[in-house]
């Protein structure tokens, strides 16, 4: 409920970072990709797509990435739950997300494989929250 009722610092923000849009050469970041979602919104909402994706539910890997993130831009208390808020929401709504595209909407993507790839590892998520 504190969470719902601290606004939270809004600054721009990419909105659809996840570990296919982050570019590596060898184990540094090379680089970011796909902007078409920025706007302003709450880091907690980019740090949970980004942890989420890159470690799942490991939450040894997730305190320490808030840690470093910390250390760079201080986050609040609100902020930080906020974080774990966000993550249980894409959890249990990226998979709708990709079933509407694809069965209401219905969208095309190239790589089919990829899709079935993507909701099967947010149905992972999903069936470990629970």
């Amino acid at each position: 409920r504190a969470t719902i009722d601290t606004p939270l610092p809004m600054q721009p923000c990419i909105r659809d970072i996840w570990h296919d849009h982050v570019l590596f050469v060898g184990e540094r970041v090379a680089g970011i990709v796909d902007f078409g979602a920025m706007r302003l919104d709450s880091v907690a909402g980019d740090l949970a797509r980004l942890l989420g994706s890159f470690v799942r539910d490991d939450r040894i890997r997730w305190s320490r990435a808030i840690e470093w993130y910390d250390a760079v831009r201080r986050l609040s208390d609100a902020e930080r739950q906020a974080i774990s808020v966000f993550d249980a929401a894409n959890r249990l709504l990226s998979g709708f997300s990709w079933l509407d595209w694809v069965y209401f909407q219905n969208r095309t993507f190239e790589h089919d494989d990829a899709v079935l790839a993507r909701v099967d590892k947010h149905l992972g998520r999903l069936q470990a929250a629970l």
